[in-house]
């Protein structure tokens, strides 16, 4: 994606249904360029609070909660916000006082500001491309998240990471030979998606390829990971 450009998202609502006090509404976007290309797509699920007038709604498509492994995660990575977060994650564009104004974030029922959610999800990203392609933040193909709980400024945050399978199956580590062999870098399926790796590079946890020193194989893979507050 270019640095400086002009770039259009159009969104679309393709899906409405009831969840509780309102509607859950999922609207898909497409970022293009002034030259035609598209550089990135987008799946947002938005809660509307009070809407659907009490009525049971469920028109089109709707977003899939994910689940969390109950087995110990593969690799875990924390970092500390700072204080001034959210004041910081401000400059990016986003400007909603419920992360800088003390008296609103209190009206709406926090003790002081929270952090963006989307800062939240950056600090997660960082952590899964840190653990399993440092340095190459390019083989990041997709990545997706629910925002459960908020986050204060200050607070740190721990990314629990888990390797699945196509059906969201944690996955154990390979035979002990090569990256060509190895279902964690050969298998797909869930919340992060990354290209494929080729020789001198293993994500495994229990480094099945020797560290890194294994043989030619790839194909795409997938992180679950969950992001907390510690």
């Amino acid at each position: 994606m270019p640095l400086q450009a002009p770039l259009q998202l159009c969104t679309t609502v393709v899906g409405l249904h009831s969840r509780g006090s309102g509607l859950l509404m999922t609207t898909e976007g497409t970022l293009t360029g002034a030259d035609g290309v598209v550089y990135a797509t987008t799946t947002e699920g938005t809660f509307l609070r009070g809407a659907g007038g009490g009525e049971k709604l469920s028109v089109g498509r709707a977003l899939a909660s994910p689940t969390i492994p109950t087995t110990p995660p593969s690799a875990t990575r924390r970092s500390a916000t700072s204080q001034d977060q959210a004041l910081m994650f401000r400059l990016s564009g986003d400007y909603n006082p419920l992360h800088a104004d003390p008296q609103l974030a209190t009206m709406v029922g926090f003790e002081r500001p929270i952090l963006h959610g989307l800062c939240t999800l950056g600090f997660a990203t960082r952590h899964v491309v840190a653990q399993t392609c440092p340095g190459e933040s390019e083989r990041l193909l997709r990545v997706g998240g629910r925002f459960s709980s908020p986050c204060v400024p200050g607070e740190i945050l721990e990314t629990q990471m888990w390797y699945v399978d196509q059906r969201g199956q944690v996955v154990e580590c390979g035979d002990g030979s090569s990256c060509a062999t190895c279902p964690v870098c050969r298998r797909g399926g869930a919340m992060a998606k990354l290209a494929g790796y080729s020789a001198g590079a293993c994500v495994c946890p229990a480094g099945c390829c020797g560290g890194g020193g294994g043989g030619g194989g790839g194909g795409d893979f997938h992180v679950q990971f969950r992001t907390r507050v510690k």
